[in-house]
């Protein structure tokens, strides 16, 4: 997919206005330059946010802690920032000589076939749009499928597998016609917009409290689904970070009202929508800090809270989450099953007499 984008965006350069058309591209609008960055720094963090919230069910996979470390970090924000450079680059080129702005890849497709029917032409779009049919599917499959299932597997885990979550991904994914928020360049961008508003209070919430707990995660205690676990909070929801999340998303809810009803809201709204992901991130971070200050998360699960801990001490000298004697090698001590309650035992039975029948 790099190399057909490079292609693409080589081609349009080549055979359109070049560099130049996106002076000439530019109009006059009211909005500040400043306030004008802001928008497309909301809008590349609008991008990021799902990779940077599903970034555990990801780094999993990694076999070093320093993959999924600053070098991703820093490929990450330079790739995105490239394609949209890239984007709007072939897009203003091929303006200046068309005098259409094609803000979908699959359009301007048709409109280089429509323009240059030849072999070679039919070739070369055959190509690029195969690469970019397979970027966009691996894109999916990592970034949204895979998170999904992880996430459906851990709320309804009696149910559903990652597998099963996957398959749900995917029929969820044509119900809501995703297709129709690329019908244009403003519709792509508020989606964007929309979005990091949403995802950037759970962001914040993650940061503050792996921050909180000074890095150290229990595996064990992430499978302990009762009032005694270390992260089930109370009735298994963390209630102060769920509300951190809730007022930090109201922050950005009137400019989103902004971008549908641009009439009945004022310029300071639609102003602090432009710098939305900024906005609900550090107003749900400093809420969420500020409550662990006063209601202190337990760090360490019952019986080990005086063992002298430092930050991310638990993920230190090859502990990876385990303290000593919870597993050998690879066999993991699990907490114990709790014994089976009366209805259960009599369902076994039943079961067992068929079995016998």
């Amino acid at each position: 997919m790099p190399v057909a984008a490079f292609a693409v965006f080589g081609w349009c350069m080549a055979n359109g206005g070049g560099l130049n058309a996106m002076n000439l591209a530019s109009k006059t609008v009211s909005t500040p330059l400043g306030w004008r960055i802001m928008a497309g720094v909301n809008t590349i963090f609008g991008s990021l946010s799902p990779m940077l919230v599903n970034q555990p069910d990801l780094a999993r996979y990694c076999k070093k802690p320093r993959d999924a470390g600053p070098i991703q970090g820093v490929s990450v924000f330079v790739a995105s920032v490239l394609v949209f450079f890239l984007g709007m680059a072939s897009t203003t080129s091929i303006q200046a000589r068309w005098g259409t702005a094609y803000w979908n890849i699959w359009d301007l497709f048709d409109a280089i076939l429509d323009h240059y029917f030849s072999a070679g032409a039919r070739a070369g779009i055959f190509f690029a749009a195969l690469a970019f049919f397979f970027g966009v599917f691996a894109t999916n499959f990592g970034s949204n499928s895979i998170p999904f299932g992880a996430d459906m597997t851990g709320l309804f885990p009696k149910w559903l597998t990652i597998r099963r979550g996957q398959v749900l991904c995917a029929l969820l994914g044509v119900i809501v016609q995703p297709w129709q928020l690329m019908a244009n360049a403003s519709a792509f961008l508020s989606f964007l917009g929309s979005y990091s508003i949403f995802m950037a209070p759970l962001c914040a919430v993650i940061i503050v409290d792996y921050v909180a707990r000074k890095g150290n995660v229990h595996v064990p205690s992430c499978y302990i689904g009762e009032k005694t676990g270390l992260y089930w909070f109370k009735g298994g929801v963390n209630w102060y970070g769920a509300l951190a999340w809730l007022l930090g998303t109201t922050m950005g809810i009137p400019g989103l009202i902004g971008q549908y009803q641009p009439n009945i809201i004022s310029n300071a709204a639609k102003y602090m929508y432009m710098m939305g992901w900024l906005l609900t991130f550090f107003t749900s971070a400093i809420l969420y800090y500020l409550m662990t200050l006063y209601f202190k998360p337990q760090i360490l699960p019952r019986g080990r809270e005086n063992t002298p801990s430092s930050f991310e001490w638990l993920a230190d000298d090859g502990r990876e989450g385990f303290f000593d004697g919870e597993r050998e090698g690879e066999i993991i001590y699990a907490p114990g099953t709790p014994p089976m309650t009366d209805s259960e035992k009599l369902e076994m039975g039943e079961k067992s007499l068929k079995v016998t029948v």
